[in-house]
């Protein structure tokens, strides 16, 4: 009887199958007929997109999904791209992209 020996999957390996699932488990927020609003589907495109382009070498922090997100208070950093700091999309009332959580921070 032939025994076959499974290869244990090494970290990288295993980041990217987390990594996997959690754009399968995601994926039907992207499709026509979901029932999110245009703003949701978008912060969940930036979530997805963000999954993408992780890097998998060392430790990592995984990104989080809009509805973790929503549940934190802002945290008042300034979002940056190549240095510069980004600015607010008008087109997504309900996230400011102008910051890195995609919150204003409160007033006062």
């Amino acid at each position: 009887m032939a025994v076959t020996r499974l290869r244990p999957m090494n970290t990288q390996t295993q980041k990217k199958a987390e990594r996997n699932r959690r754009l399968s488990e995601s994926d039907w927020t992207q499709m026509p007929d979901s029932p999110l609003s245009a703003t949701e589907k978008t912060a969940w495109k930036k979530y997805r997109q963000a999954l993408r382009d992780m890097e998998f070498s060392g430790e990592i922090s995984w990104p989080l999904t809009p509805i973790q997100a929503r549940a934190l208070p802002a945290s008042g950093v300034r979002a940056r791209k190549k240095g510069k700091f980004v600015a607010d999309d008008a087109s997504t009332p309900d996230v400011n992209e102008a910051y890195k959580d995609g919150k204003s921070p409160k007033k006062g």
